[in-house]
């Protein structure tokens, strides 16, 4: 049992892992290609700045779900398998 804890754990730290790359690489692309990119274009401002506010939330959505799962998964708890599903699952979403 302690085994599958353990294998378990390192599973949710380099899910986590891959989402903070995840969202590092989504800023640093937004910042480098899409935001010159959109200001550019002949796009409404208040298109541009919804367009920015999407793209950024995204990223710090990841970083946000990836500190949740790696918290649950390394504290005890009866729910933290719970937190964890909910964490994969708002990933998917």
């Amino acid at each position: 049992m302690i085994a599958q804890n353990r294998a378990g754990q390192i599973g949710v730290a380099i899910g986590s892992g891959l989402l903070f790359a995840s969202a590092v690489l989504h800023f640093y692309a937004g910042e480098r290609l899409g935001f010159p990119a959109l200001a550019a274009s002949n796009l409404a401002a208040a298109m541009q700045s919804a367009f920015r506010v999407v793209f950024l939330s995204v990223a710090w959505d990841w970083i946000l779900l990836g500190v949740v799962a790696l918290v649950a998964a390394f504290t005890a708890g009866p729910r933290r398998r719970t937190l964890i599903l909910i964490c994969g699952l708002g990933v998917l979403i």
